[in-house]
């Protein structure tokens, strides 16, 4: 009967870490020119795969401060134009991860 129940338990721990969380996401411009900015939550790359789902997406100028909460494993993706080609040049995709991992004991 005790193992039964240290592998409930522990499938139990296992299905809580799979669970996505919220993760606050922050993008401030800054730079002398409007660029487009591109942030969605997905594991595709690029980030305009049709496998993620977009959580900023626009034309933004210097100084604006974007913000918004990824549900998922902490992770997005990211990326910006550059001038003078702001609405064609587009970076590489990158996947950028927060410092903290989910702890649903200490929901951390």
């Amino acid at each position: 009967m005790v193992p039964l129940l240290a592998s409930l338990a522990s499938s139990d721990a296992l299905a809580r870490r799979s669970m996505p969380w919220p993760t606050p996401v922050e993008v401030t411009m800054l730079g002398p020119d409007a660029v487009r900015v591109r942030v969605t939550n997905g594991v595709a790359m690029p980030c305009d795969s049709i496998d993620d789902r977009p959580l900023i997406v626009g034309r933004f100028t210097a100084s604006e401060t974007i913000r918004t909460v990824a549900v998922g494993d902490g992770c997005v993706c990211f990326q910006q134009t550059y001038a003078p080609f702001s609405d064609t040049d587009w970076s590489t995709a990158t996947r950028l991860c927060s410092a903290c991992q989910y702890n649903p004991y200490a929901r951390v």
